[in-house]
């Protein structure tokens, strides 16, 4: 559940922006070294994990962004992003 009140219509971290102009640079500054700084996870896999919390707080616009972004990154194996994608959409209904 969202607890700051945002534009209608926006996504993602552009709403944050709008909502306070003066840490859109902080913000901007943040998730590029969250999702291109060092780390021991790789480039697609922060991506992936984006589209996975994205897709959890029912942001579609947020999810197909980084499942784009994942899919480029992954190359070849691009294909796990869909596999995964997938299983959590599957996922997210009760089993009959």
């Amino acid at each position: 559940m969202a607890n700051i009140k945002t534009e209608e219509g926006v996504p993602g971290i552009r709403s944050l922006v709008l909502f306070r102009p003066e840490t859109g640079k902080s913000l901007y500054q943040l998730a590029q070294v969250l999702f291109r700084g060092e780390s021991p996870l790789t480039k697609a896999e922060r991506e992936l994990i984006a589209a996975y919390v994205s897709y959890k707080n029912n942001c579609m616009f947020c999810m197909s962004s980084h499942a784009a972004a994942a899919r480029c990154l992954y190359g070849n194996e691009k294909d796990i992003v869909d596999d995964v994608l997938r299983d959590m959409q599957l996922s997210a209904y009760p089993k009959k």
